[in-house]
């Protein structure tokens, strides 16, 4: 979806699963590769420091992540226990969301995933 002059922006939405759960339970990773997906893949100014922290109980412990942009922010939740991320990109800056879908998925060695992209008005 491309952003078109009635829209503030966009917010894409990507589901992971059947992921890597090594690496949805390592701190440096996620970390590294959140920023090479707003540095490179996005293209995006970051602002600030991410927030990364692991909390939560049972199937639903794991990492959540939070990067302000210039644009806006980019948020996800990472569940080792079901081997499964969550991915948020909300901009009004466009972005190629086959890059970020493609991006991920290697990343975090995705079987599958959804995506929902919705317009922000």
């Amino acid at each position: 979806m491309r952003i078109n002059e009635d829209d503030f922006g966009k917010s894409m939405h990507i589901d992971l699963y059947g992921c890597d759960n090594v690496l949805l339970d390592d701190h440096m990773y996620i970390q590294y590769t959140m920023t090479e997906l707003i540095d490179d893949v996005l293209k995006m100014e970051r602002f600030g420091e991410p927030f990364l922290t692991r909390f939560g109980k049972g199937d639903l412990e794991g990492y959540s992540y939070c990067q302000m942009i210039e644009t806006s922010c980019v948020t996800a939740h990472f569940a080792p226990n079901t081997y499964s991320a969550y991915i948020d990109v909300f901009s009004c800056k466009d972005y190629n969301e086959d890059a970020v879908i493609k991006f991920l998925m290697n990343r975090f060695k995705a079987i599958s995933y959804t995506v929902k992209v919705l317009p922000r008005r």
